[in-house]
């Protein structure tokens, strides 16, 4: 069990450059789980990700990939599980990456003063072929990354906030989305399993015509003390923060798993930049529709019997997912309580609850 919010250590308010090889797997061992996700921007309106999973919280590792489309003219969600050797990491002084199967990624080395991401993924209900070009250093960490918790536990981060992104998408039954736009990447690892971290995680990933961000967040069991992490870029400067808040305004009640599904969510905070101290206040708010939120039963894939002993002994998770749109998606950020910017853009908005309530 977790104890109060006095005993959780958030890394230093710094903006701090991540080399290459602080964004490589680590596969740590038993009791961890660690993801790369990619979020894709497409300047014709939606977002795609891709989102490689492994986990040792059990004897078996699982490996998973999970890839969402939720564009004006395409819709598409799928998970496809693994054992855990699928996962093959490819690290070297040249290109980097790894493979799962039905998924390659690569990262070529830095040149010309960028780096550059290939995803490759192809199944027989999606085929999506991206490649991401952010400037080098291309990632950035929180401090040194970690929030820690007792028992040596943590969770660590490493944001990439903003790239340019090109490829295509194509589900047969639905159509080619073009991904041409912004993207961004997120690759995390906790030490424990999720649900002994944060009885809700919240998480918003957003890309504007002025500036990208990323935040997560989330409070823990038992004694509901928060915990955040977040990351900007504003016209190329970075800024951090450890004291975001997630705000749900409006929601509705699932009412099969009772959890409260966000209609509506704020993020707040204050963040500064690593170069002089510079301080900004953040203000995003964030609109989405009940009816498009994309349900995702954590345990589905498992079998009936052992999905209900979870459910029932130890964690009850799903995750609500949604895409809010420009029209209501946007970003204002002010210094000394005067506006120095203000972005509409696209936003992913994801809130996990792991506990039953």
């Amino acid at each position: 069990m977790l104890a109060d919010s006095r005993h959780i250590v958030h890394p230093e308010s710094t903006p701090r450059l991540a080399p290459a090889a602080e964004g490589v797997w680590v596969k740590a061992g038993y009791g961890y789980s660690e993801t790369e996700t990619f979020y894709l921007y497409p300047a014709t309106g939606g977002m795609v990700y891709v989102q490689m999973a492994y986990s040792e919280l059990s004897y078996s590792p699982l490996a998973q990939v999970s890839v969402l489309v939720a564009t004006p003219e395409v819709t598409f969600f799928k998970s496809y599980n693994h054992s855990g050797s699928a996962l093959k990491l490819s690290p070297g002084q040249g290109a980097t990456g790894y493979s799962c199967d039905i998924l390659k990624v690569a990262r070529l080395p830095e040149a010309n003063g960028t780096v550059t991401y290939q995803l490759s993924l192809k199944t027989r209900e999606i085929t999506l072929d991206a490649t991401l070009v952010e400037p080098f250093p291309a990632t950035i960490r929180v401090g040194d990354g970690a929030v820690h918790f007792p028992h040596d536990a943590k969770l660590s981060q490493v944001f990439g906030l903003r790239s340019r992104v090109t490829g295509t998408a194509a589900v047969p039954k639905a159509g080619i989305v073009d991904l041409a736009g912004h993207g961004g990447l997120v690759h995390q690892h906790q030490s424990i399993a999720p649900h002994k971290i944060g009885a809700q995680w919240n998480f918003a990933a957003f890309q504007g015509d002025q500036l990208a961000l990323s935040t997560i967040s989330g409070t823990q069991p038992h004694s509901g003390a928060p915990f955040s992490t977040l990351a900007m870029t504003l016209d190329g400067t970075h800024y951090v923060s450890t004291d975001a808040q997630f705000i749900v305004e409006a929601s509705e009640q699932d009412k099969e798993t009772y959890y409260q599904v966000p209609s509506k969510v704020r993020v707040v905070g204050k963040a500064v930049r690593a170069a002089d101290g510079d301080e900004v206040e953040i203000e995003g708010v964030f609109a989405v529709t009940p009816a498009a939120v994309n349900r995702v039963d954590v345990l589905g894939e498992l079998p009936w019997l052992i999905r209900k002993a979870i459910q029932l002994l130890v964690s009850k998770p799903y995750v609500y997912q949604n895409v809010a749109p420009a029209n209501a998606s946007e970003i204002v950020v002010r210094r000394a309580g005067a506006e120095v910017a203000r972005s509409s853009g696209t936003a992913f908005v994801e809130v996990t609850y792991t506990n039953p309530q």
